[in-house]
């Protein structure tokens, strides 16, 4: 599947490490070399920070996994070619996976200006997500699958959230999205990039889970109807991941030569390869009652492994399954790929919260079991963090862990990256209501995101916008006292390819008692609803008054034009921010 990510690279790494390289080699190296070092989709941030934040790019915490994968692949293709320096730098960048790791709640999260968003659900479809939640995502580290595990607590911990993975309630909150299907629990075989969960349980104490997951996927998500595939065909992952499992084994991390083995759906199946040999795969006592594995060999010898590899198949042979109807405690060695890890995970903050009134207390957690947090405020001075901070005025805070100098080098010995964030001190004597109430994808930070003085950017789903769905935008600001006002502004968002568009108009009016409203102007909106893009201008009114309230109505455009994709569906009004002068 090629959205996200520049994927590429797994493919062509894939087909080099098993055998297929009638290509230049070299010149494939550059071309993912410039693809990794791009600016757009993220990758400014990642490459900077480690990760890529809400604020920085929609789908961040999906990019930030999928780009570290990526990256993997080309740490590999490069140490296949001799090209140390190119690996090392790229097997780090592979290790970005665990900057979004929340170490408290055992997911990989959204991060918003250097701390967790605080009203994360991993039921919650959100845009931090590429068509997905976090339950889909939180095990998307193929390529450090031993390194995922040590973060959740080991093997036991693995199999414990595969669980809770596969026997929560099928449903999920927040934005729909047509792509989750094929619900096992929160499991989604429908969509990609929950195809190699449920060879995780390999990687456990319990492989026979696999069998059982596996075995389930293929009885009760395939069949020969129309409606046969219980998500899309994207380049033919669907299909392609039921023949290697319905054959016994599947590629969990493509860029590896490794087969986890599974339980096979046929008695025999059989591969003619290229070289001229063929790989028979026997499942012997195989039935639908009979999907356990008891025992396994290869070419007559048994395995005490739950993998093969790619040279294995290619050499031929046969590969018998002695299949049983229960579950067997049968040890196997598994696969233990491990990426050396010499950097330190970022240090995030307790609440990520941008904006403050009279002062604030910073805190910084480190996840690292060692290592130093160093911080540097607008002085340029670094200090050691110790307790929280106390800031009192506007500052960009810059934290990050390095190694202790008084204790001998770890393999953590790399400083991490270095995450900065902002803390504006900001005037609160202002009061504001929303009458309306915002969609709950679309709240800002608080009920106070269009007066917090910060603006929001061009793309909609990174935050600081607040959204309101079939209906006007309709808001008040209490002043607490009688000010003379020269001006109203109010910034708002259009997005047609979105459903977002300008107000038709915005009505502002003025009161000094909070109950009887004496109407100030009525600016027209002139952009026509045919301009695309992520467009925002200010409504503005010029005419001066004296009052202690304002109130301003953005009036809803309605349904969606009979042109539009989404003709007659409701749309959305997306403002921030209110300055008033």
């Amino acid at each position: 599947k090629c959205m996200i990510g520049y994927h590429a690279i797994p493919v062509i790494v894939d087909a080099y490490v098993k055998g297929i390289r009638g290509f230049d080699a070299d010149l494939a190296l550059e071309a993912m070399l410039h693809s990794a070092e791009l600016t757009h989709l993220g990758l400014d941030a990642y490459q900077k920070n480690g990760f890529i934040g809400s604020q920085d790019e929609s789908e961040s915490v999906s990019k930030t996994l999928e780009y570290a994968y990526d990256d993997w692949c080309i740490a590999v293709f490069a140490d296949s070619l001799g090209k140390d320096s190119i690996a090392q730098v790229y097997y780090l960048r592979a290790l970005n996976y665990k900057n979004v790791f929340n170490p408290e709640s055992k997911f990989m999260e959204p991060k918003f200006n250097g701390g967790f968003k605080p009203t994360f659900r991993p039921d919650e479809v959100t845009f931090d997500y590429t068509e997905a939640n976090s339950w889909q995502y939180s095990l998307f580290a193929p390529q450090d699958i031993v390194g995922l595990t040590n973060l959740l607590g080991g093997k036991d911990s693995l199999e414990f959230w595969l669980d809770q993975l596969f026997n929560q309630k099928s449903k999920t909150v927040g934005r729909h999205q047509v792509d989750i299907t094929g619900l096992i629990g929160q499991y989604a075989h429908g969509n990609e990039p929950s195809h190699h969960m449920a060879y995780l349980y390999n990687y456990t104490n319990n492989p026979a889970k696999t069998q059982k997951y596996v075995h389930q996927i293929l009885t009760e998500l395939y069949s020969n109807k129309p409606d046969g595939l219980s998500g899309n065909e994207d380049c033919g992952q669907m299909s392609s991941w039921y023949v290697l499992s319905a054959m016994g084994f599947y590629s969990v991390t493509p860029g590896s030569d490794i087969y986890m083995l599974g339980t096979p759906l046929f008695e025999k199946a059989k591969i003619n390869l290229e070289n001229g040999n063929s790989f028979t795969i026997i499942g012997n006592n195989v039935s639908d009652k009979n999907f356990y594995v008891k025992s396994i060999q290869l070419n007559g010898k048994t395995l005490t492994k739950n993998y093969i590899t790619h040279a294995q198949i290619m050499n031929g042979g046969t590969l018998v399954f002695e299949m049983t109807d229960s579950p067997q405690s049968t040890p196997y060695q598994t696969y233990n790929q491990v990426i050396e890890n010499h950097q330190f995970t970022v240090p995030y903050l307790k609440d990520s919260k941008s904006t403050f009134s009279k002062k604030t207390k910073i805190e910084l957690i480190n996840p690292n079991h060692m290592g130093t947090v160093k911080y540097q405020l607008s002085d340029g001075k670094i200090k050691t963090y110790k307790k929280p901070i106390k800031l009192k005025k506007t500052e960009e805070l810059t934290s990050w862990v390095e190694n202790d100098t008084k204790t001998k080098l770890t393999p953590h010995s790399l400083p991490s990256h270095k995450v900065v964030s902002t803390h504006k001190k900001v005037n609160d004597d202002w009061d504001i209501t929303l009458n309306s109430k915002p969609h709950s994808q679309y709240k800002g930070e608080s009920d106070r995101e269009l007066i917090d003085q910060q603006n929001g950017g061009n793309d909609f789903r990174t935050g600081k916008w607040m959204g309101f769905y079939a209906q006007d935008m309709d808001v008040v600001i209490d002043f607490h006292k009688k000010l003379k006002i020269n001006s109203i502004s109010v910034r708002f968002l259009q997005d047609a390819n979105s459903w977002i568009w300008y107000p038709t108009n915005v009505e502002y009016y003025y009161s000094n008692d909070g109950k009887t409203w004496t109407k100030l102007d009525d600016i027209k909106n002139t952009v026509p609803n045919t301009e695309y893009g992520g467009l925002t201008q200010k409504l503005t009114t010029n005419k001066p008054i004296k009052a202690r309230y304002i109130k301003i109505v953005a009036k809803n455009m309605g349904n969606c034009p009979t042109w539009h994709p989404g003709a007659g569906n409701a749309t959305f009004i997306f403002a921030d921010e209110i300055e008033v002068r």
